[in-house]
């Protein structure tokens, strides 16, 4: 079943009738974080690149991203792998880095790979929970996240 999973999803995902839709305001959030010359957007999941490629292809977001990391080419989440690629793959340090993510899993990794952490309410884990796994802040919806991503820039200054 897994297998099929994985086989039958990247084309799934290609297709623009079952593609997912992005939360509220996200689009307008990533494009304006994409052109800010001192930020650099990257992708730290644990999903497959066949299964990650197809959905920023469908949405025309592949070109937001400096770095996209599966676990098909690090070790999944909450392993630090993925970040720790990221961070090289863009030059960046950890001191200016920050995950924002919305399960305990991406807390986790973020506190293994010492960046600050954002937690984000509308994904698979409560607000309590990504506090509890290390999440400094929490956004309640895409404005918030715009919010307190502003804020990290400003104290990393």
């Amino acid at each position: 079943m897994a297998r099929g999973y994985h086989r039958v999803l990247p084309r799934v995902r290609a297709n623009a009738l079952f593609a997912e839709r992005p939360f509220t305001g996200i689009v307008e959030l990533l494009n304006d974080l994409s052109l800010t010359s001192n930020i650099v957007l990257g992708i730290a999941t644990g999903h497959t690149s066949a299964g990650v490629e197809p959905i920023l292809d469908t949405l025309g977001w592949r070109h937001l991203f400096v770095t996209i990391q599966t676990s098909d080419i690090a070790p999944s989440k909450p392993h630090p792998g993925m970040l720790i690629r990221a961070m090289e793959a863009t030059g960046t340090k950890q001191g200016s880095a920050v995950f924002i993510g919305d399960t305990t899993f991406d807390m986790e990794m973020a506190k293994a790979a010492e960046l600050r952490a954002i937690g984000v309410s509308w994904g698979h884990h409560k607000a309590e929970r990504l506090l509890a796994a290390g999440a400094e802040r929490i956004a309640r919806d895409a404005r918030d996240l715009r919010l307190h991503i502003q804020n990290v820039v400003k104290e990393r200054r």
